[in-house]
């Protein structure tokens, strides 16, 4: 059903409710995409409500990243608080 449907065609196989929902609010311009590029050059199309908070931001990362490993495998556990601590500065 989710495949002939010209809006939720582009998800995944495995989709999941939230993803629907996201999809969904887009399509009624509640939300928008924010491209995040990472340092090796890939870039996390995430998907946020427009009145989303750094917090909210931070939590649909976290989410994007989760689905995308459990559907490709690696890595079951990151530290994000090593990843979100910006660098130190020796002086």
């Amino acid at each position: 059903m989710v495949v002939q449907d010209p809006l939720l065609c582009d998800l995944p196989i495995q989709v999941t409710l939230e993803e629907v929902n996201s999809q969904i609010a887009l399509e009624y311009g509640q939300a928008m995409t924010v491209r995040v590029c990472k340092m090796d050059g890939e870039v996390m199309p995430v998907v946020v409500v427009q009145s989303a908070t750094v917090l909210d931001l931070k939590k649909a990362i976290q989410r994007y990243v989760q689905l995308k490993q459990e559907r490709e495998g690696g890595i079951q556990h990151i530290s994000w608080c090593c990843l979100a601590t910006p660098p130190r500065t020796a002086l």
